[in-house]
């Protein structure tokens, strides 16, 4: 799976993909395994970006509600 991001302005190189396949969209782009680890696989990926120059403060009220419920052991919204 490669996650693909416009930035306007910006450039966001990306380095392999991470399925044991490439991707269709990004064929060019070597998966992991062909970059030296073979087998390596990784399915999920989730990320959270927030715009530059977000305040210090809600980069720290962020930081600490998304801790809170990642160490949540109960599954909350979905069977």
């Amino acid at each position: 799976m490669v996650g693909i991001i416009s930035s306007v302005g910006h450039t966001l190189r990306a380095l392999a993909v991470t399925s044991l396949r490439r991707s269709s969209v990004v064929p060019e782009l070597p998966t992991i395994a062909e970059s030296g680890y073979p087998g390596f696989e990784f399915k999920n990926w989730y990320g959270l970006l927030a715009p530059a120059r977000t305040p210090p403060p809600i980069v720290g009220k962020l930081h600490l509600e998304i801790a809170k419920a990642l160490a949540q052991t109960q599954q909350i919204c979905c069977p």
